[in-house]
């Protein structure tokens, strides 16, 4: 698992990667060669790095034992007609659509009954995270954390529509406003790390396969943090330990789009989707 979450990296940093790699080649035989010609091997790796992307750079500075640190998230984006019950339905906050704990086959479970209104039931809802055949249609789309800040990683926008025109198309609408995302990446717990969303519709955060986020339903942009540190308990987290963290967003309704997370969390470990499909699309 870890290592097909490495040969994504190598593909996506490309020639660079390349480059580093023959970088440590060189250092390799220098050193076995009692270090000769040091100051022709120190030029030559000035010119190699000078072109080099500062991502394909640190993500191989930031390989850490088990860990294969990468700030950008290949997310999952499942595409629904406007047609379908959950979708282009009910208006409203609606929290409780799920329950606490993560399913065994890494989704949420759905607990939604009539204090839910913006659901039509288990059924539907299942297929939100599932590829199934004539509902909906699979992309993989990059989601790039940039360091705005030191320490802080994110990524903004209030037009996250990373599939107009394709799949199911936008249906006679400005942009595709039917779709949902979900990721899954591994962190090692420090202390003091941060978690946050902003954003419309549904999301739900699962850390340590525990509900962290809860901020449901058909809405504008809504808020929601997680404090590790104040949540450990409850959470499960202890210092120096790896935990997943499992994402889940919904955008069911037309006019806006807005996607804004940010954490403090520096090493994000890519996780394969055990129930992804093979058939899919990627998007740049």
């Amino acid at each position: 698992m870890y290592a097909i979450a490495y040969v994504r990296q190598v593909i996506r940093a490309g020639v660079a990667r390349v480059q580093i790699r023959v970088m440590l080649l060189i250092f390799a035989r220098v050193s076995i060669a009692g270090m000769k010609n040091l100051p022709g091997i120190c030029l030559l790796f000035v010119v190699l790095t000078a072109s080099l992307p500062a991502t394909a750079l640190s993500a191989v500075d930031r390989e850490n034992g088990s860990q294969v640190c990468d700030m950008t998230i290949d997310a999952t984006v499942r595409d629904f007609q406007i047609e379908h019950p959950d979708f282009q339905y009910v208006v409203g906050v609606d929290p409780g659509i799920v329950e606490q704990e993560l399913g065994s086959d890494d989704r949420p479970v759905y607990a939604g009954d009539s204090t839910t209104p913006t659901t039509t039931g288990q059924a539907n809802f299942d297929q939100w995270y599932n590829d199934v055949d004539n509902f909906n249609l699979t992309f993989s789309v990059p989601i790039e954390l940039a360091e705005t800040q030191p320490g802080l990683y994110t990524y903004e926008t209030n037009a996250f529509f990373p599939i107009d025109d394709q799949g199911w198309g936008n249906e006679g609408n400005a942009h595709n406003y039917h779709f949902t995302t979900t990721f899954n990446v591994r962190f090692r717990y420090q202390g003091g790390e941060v978690f946050s969303f902003e954003g419309d519709d549904d999301v739900w955060v699962f850390v340590n396969r525990k509900l962290a986020i809860d901020i449901g339903g058909v809405h504008g942009p809504l808020s929601a943090s997680i404090d590790m540190d104040a949540m450990a308990s409850s959470l499960g987290l202890e210092v120096g330990n790896e935990y997943d963290i499992h994402f889940f967003h919904a955008e069911r309704f037309t006019s806006q789009s807005n996607f804004n997370l940010s954490t403090s969390i520096n090493c994000l470990n890519p996780r394969e989707d055990p129930l992804f499909s093979d058939d899919f699309e990627a998007v740049d």
